[in-house]
């Protein structure tokens, strides 16, 4: 039987490399051949989630297990690692990584109940290190989330669809992302994450699909 690990804390790192041409692929191998740690997903990368410059999310370990992506202050068992393609202490994470960022550390918070406060770098802990980057400032987390409360429903539009259990943003370009689960969605709510606004609609099709970025299984 598998060992599941509670988590509590979120800890967000940087490649080291370029930021628009590094790949999860390439990194996976990376780690592979370095500790070959492999995850339940079958992936190798010590990362729970990686985000590539043009905003895709991919899932490297499941939630729960153990990663290797910090291990000062036992973080590889209660910390969540979110890594971000780019060198920041020479340059910015694009507005795709950004954007795929706070929807994904908004449903992290709401699955796993983690305190603004348990958002970290990994400079935090391992003090001697930049990650994730010199240009990354000590409010990022808090930008992140004021952007998002405050600016949400007027900038972005959440639907379900009627008796579906899934809720999408629909981009500027109208296409539909898939998002979180309706019931860590409601979870969300609750804990002031985002707001209540969402529209119910009876067909999906009038949304073509874009970038799925993260569907948060509820368990």
């Amino acid at each position: 039987m598998p060992t599941y690990y509670k988590k509590t804390h979120i800890v967000l790192h940087h490649t080291l490399t370029d930021r628009d041409t590094t790949t999860f692929e390439a990194v996976n191998n990376y780690h592979k051949n370095l500790w070959n740690f492999k995850s339940s997903l079958g992936y190798y990368i010590g990362y729970h989630y990686f985000i590539t410059s043009d905003g895709k999310v991919y899932q490297g370990r499941n939630d729960w297990e153990i990663g290797a992506h910090c291990t000062q202050e036992n973080k590889n068992y209660n910390g969540i690692g979110i890594c971000l393609t780019g060198n920041f202490d020479n340059q910015q994470p694009s507005e795709a990584q950004k954007k795929s960022l706070k929807m994904l550390i908004k449903d992290l918070m709401a699955k796993h109940g983690i305190a603004k406060e348990n958002l970290k770098f990994h400079r935090d802990y391992a003090t001697y290190k930049s990650c994730p980057g010199n240009k990354i400032p000590k409010d990022f987390f808090d930008k992140i989330l004021l952007t998002e409360n405050n600016n949400q429903n007027k900038t972005m539009k959440i639907i379900r669809q009627n008796g579906g259990q899934d809720c999408y943003a629909i981009d500027k370009n109208n296409r539909r992302n898939l998002i979180v689960n309706w019931n860590t969605y409601e979870r969300g709510i609750a804990m002031g994450l985002w707001g209540s606004e969402v529209e119910v609609v009876e067909n999906l099709e009038q949304f073509p699909i874009g970038n799925i970025i993260i569907l948060a299984p509820d368990n």
